[in-house]
């Protein structure tokens, strides 16, 4: 059996990184636990990527015994003078080995980035769709959060499932 340990609680996440894992090990354990970020509650920039380490160290206190570690934060990143919202997943295995994901970006308009900052994106996501926000709403219904974690937990795995690269 293979046992992976997620950090997190929401059900969205766990049953993407359950379905990715489950095209790789058959038969799987997946273990939510919450877990503390560390960075702000909207990360930017670094932080996002800090937040999903900090995830994965805060998955190796206690004695349970894990094959694979995952982790994933959201956050906003500025690349090409353009604000982008982006999933980090971070997979890390039992031996410590460690590799990183991205999801699809999206991008932020300019004119909603300081509100964001000061609250954060699910808040205002709500505020614009009334309570029906986020990807799915942008992409009428084509692409959801479960994408995205999806996608970014398939890039991550690439760096742990292919060692004879």
């Amino acid at each position: 059996m293979t046992i992976v340990k997620v950090a997190t609680s929401n059900p969205t996440k766990i049953e993407a990184i359950k379905k990715v894992f489950g095209f790789y090990f058959k038969d799987l354990k997946i273990i939510p636990q919450k877990t503390k970020s560390g960075v702000p509650e909207q990360p930017i920039n670094e932080d996002v990527y800090r937040g999903a380490e900090n995830r994965i160290e805060g998955l190796k206190n206690g004695n349970e015994k894990y094959d694979y570690l995952v982790s994933c934060e959201g956050g906003l990143v500025n690349n090409f003078g353009q604000w982008f919202n982006v999933q980090v997943v971070m997979v890390e295995d039992s031996k410590g080995k460690k590799s990183t994901g991205l999801s699809p970006a999206y991008p932020i308009p300019d004119k909603y980035v300081d509100k964001i900052i000061n609250s954060s994106l699910a808040e205002v996501l709500d505020e614009i769709f009334q309570g029906k926000g986020g990807i799915r709403k942008l992409t009428g219904g084509q692409v959801t959060r479960f994408d995205l974690v999806v996608q970014g937990t398939q890039m991550a795995l690439t760096g742990i499932v292919n060692e004879e690269w």
